[in-house]
């Protein structure tokens, strides 16, 4: 089945998620490695130079404990999952996370279609349109697997 899944995370609303995470922990089975990322949103990739290194480390550090939390509550394996927690641009980062780990399955969590979700966020939608491998869009709603 899947060898390397790759759950993209937004730590500020993680309810999405979760059926996300649920979803990648059944998928993976005894085999398949997860990278869960959540990417530090900056919107000026140009910007970044001019920051000292260590500018977002503690920020970094506080959202890879939160990822690691999500991990366990999940129930993901330890021994296979990994965790990034990039800098930039949001969907060009999970782009090149999801290269460099050679997933072959991203799973994307999003709300409970309503009025105002109808439509998949733009990071969201970026990552569906330009994806390499497969993309799974996981709806929060009632479905168990």
């Amino acid at each position: 089945m899947f060898k390397k899944i790759l759950v993209p995370v937004d730590i500020a609303d993680p309810n999405p998620a979760r059926p996300a995470l649920a979803t990648a922990a059944y998928l993976a089975g005894d085999e398949a490695e997860i990278c869960l990322v959540y990417v530090i949103p900056f919107l000026v990739d140009a910007a970044l130079e001019y920051l000292p290194k260590n500018f977002f480390d503690a920020e970094a550090a506080q959202a890879k404990g939160q990822l690691q939390a999500m991990a366990l509550e999940a129930g993901l394996p330890q021994s296979r999952t990994r965790f990034a927690v990039p800098c930039g641009a949001i969907h060009h980062l999970v782009l090149e996370k999801a290269t460099s780990f050679e997933a072959d399955l991203i799973i994307i969590g999003s709300h409970k279609p309503s009025v105002s979700t109808y439509f998949l966020g733009s990071s969201a939608s970026a990552i569906l349109r330009h994806a390499t491998c497969s993309v799974l869009v996981r709806r929060n709603g009632s479905v168990s697997l």
